[in-house]
């Protein structure tokens, strides 16, 4: 299983925190313009920072400081410093249906839980989940790739035919996964992150549900 924006909410956080990073520049740039440059550093400093919310922050006092320049004021950037302090503090929104789903599975194969981020905050959201007792193991991780996941398997001796992977990226959950000869389950979310669109991929090539709770029917054939 993917984590974020798969088991509980995460990219509405970064959606609300783009908005007020869009007010508070308001006085340099349209809202616009602010998430087109936001969009592009975000993108851009994968490389450097990776996933989560330090790196966010640093994008946003990044974006700022394009947009605004040296007209950038103390105020702003302690604003943006605070709004990454209250995206840490934010509760763990566990969707409905993952407990549930997750005790049965639990029950008939082991569960793994595959996340990207910084370690520090990863570990901190799978704790305060509640959820950690459903996994047998969990591997937080830089990025996901074919290459990734091909390591991970062979970590654990799992062949791909016997590897299915839930998630809400195409980009790092579903095709990747795909690609090495395992299976995926895709659920979409109303709000993807720009960077995990994926133009006309092949929908024949993996399953689509359209919450958790329809998954253990989906995989009933396999789990006996």
């Amino acid at each position: 299983f993917d984590a974020d924006d798969t088991l509980w909410e995460n990219e509405p956080h970064y959606t609300t925190a783009l908005e007020k990073l869009c007010s508070w520049l308001a006085p340099f740039a349209d809202a616009e313009q602010v998430r087109k440059t936001m969009a592009e550093a975000d993108i851009h400093n994968l490389q450097y920072y990776g996933y989560g919310i330090k790196a966010y922050t640093l994008t946003m006092l990044e974006t700022a400081s394009r947009i605004a320049n040296s007209r950038l004021t103390g105020e702003i950037v302690e604003a943006i410093l605070e709004e990454g302090k209250c995206m840490f503090a934010e509760p763990i929104v566990v969707y409905d249906y993952v407990a549930e789903t997750l005790e049965r599975l639990s029950k008939r194969k082991p569960l793994m839980l595959i996340t990207r981020g910084e370690l520090f905050e990863q570990e901190d959201r799978i704790q305060r989940s509640g959820l950690t007792d459903y996994f047998s193991y969990i591997e937080i991780v830089r990025t996901k790739s074919q290459e990734v996941y091909r390591q991970l398997l062979a970590k654990y001796n799992i062949s791909p035919q016997h590897f299915v992977m839930i998630g809400n990226s195409l980009k790092s959950d579903i095709l990747p996964v795909v690609a090495l000869g395992g299976r995926a389950v895709y659920i979409p979310i109303s709000n993807p992150w720009q960077h995990d669109m994926v133009e006309n991929p092949d929908w024949e090539s993996f399953d689509r549900i359209e919450h958790i709770g329809l998954l253990t029917d989906l995989l009933q054939p396999i789990l006996d």
